[in-house]
């Protein structure tokens, strides 16, 4: 049986936008992460991280680099 698992939505997208924010995309730009579910709750916070990207200096928006560095299977 499965059973909800709301911390791991999150725990794997704030992974995702923790290298996002260190500048591993900006060094790899064709590195790819897999993020099921739609993205892991991420494009939830899109909005409020684009303050975060503005702060870290990154070359792209943080929603470029969701956009162009994600992958995200279809669960069924």
């Amino acid at each position: 049986m499965r059973r909800p698992r709301l911390g791991w939505y999150y725990g794997a997208g704030m992974q995702f936008v923790r290298l996002l924010l260190a500048g591993v995309f900006g060094g790899y730009p064709s590195l790819q992460i897999i993020l099921e579910y739609w993205g892991e709750v991420v494009p939830l916070y899109l909005d409020w991280l684009a303050s975060l990207g503005q702060a870290a200096k990154l070359q792209r928006s943080i929603a470029d680099y969701f956009r162009s560095n994600r992958y995200a299977p279809t669960p069924y």
